[in-house]
């Protein structure tokens, strides 16, 4: 019995330190390379955003998710879109990891995760659609890439200097407006 419990504090030891370790990370991520830390998206905005792709984009193959954070969405979109090759592509090393274990543990196998600054990763690739919940830093950044893709999905935050196709309003919380904007080549 003493060894069980012995073995358990030692695991709480090791959870918290990793812990300690990825926050330690994202935070000088956030603030020595200008990184915005990871923020899911909710149920309602990937709701939306998957009813959106299955409803008029079904014949769609690969989808990019630009800054995918800790994965759970891109996660998603592979298990309600099974036809679809889906890439998740997160700057940050925590979230890529877990992303990455996880989706070694539980699949599903039609989605992959790669560690890379999404931008430079998307130069030389080519994907029929990306989704993207970004700041408008990134979005900014992001716009001379938008050609490369029939279609963006971006979340909560628009291109500056482009129109999107379509608006699609969501709900509103505390935090206000949430929408999605379509933008179609």
């Amino acid at each position: 019995m003493p060894y069980i419990v012995f073995a358990f504090v030692i695991f709480i030891i090791l959870i918290s330190v990793i812990i300690i370790i990825m926050n330690i990370e994202m935070v000088i991520s956030s603030v020595f390379n200008k990184k915005i830390p990871p923020v899911p998206s909710g149920d309602k905005m990937r709701n939306a955003v998957i009813g959106e792709i299955v409803k008029n984009y079904p014949n769609v193959k690969s989808i990019i998710d630009i800054g995918s954070g800790w994965g759970g969405f891109v996660r998603k979109i592979a298990k309600d879109i099974p036809g679809a090759k889906v890439t998740g592509v997160e700057v940050v090393h925590s979230p890529y990891i877990v992303s990455k274990i996880t989706q070694i543990i539980f699949g599903p196998k039609n989605c992959e995760f790669v560690r890379k600054n999404a931008f430079e990763y998307i130069k030389d690739k080519k994907f029929d659609m990306a989704v993207c919940y970004l700041s408008t830093m990134n979005m900014k950044e992001f716009e001379s890439y938008r050609d490369r893709f029939k279609i963006v999905i971006a979340i909560d935050f628009e291109f500056s200097n482009i129109k999107p196709s379509r608006v699609i309003k969501i709900h509103k919380d505390i935090m206000g407006d949430h929408s999605i904007y379509i933008y179609e080549n």
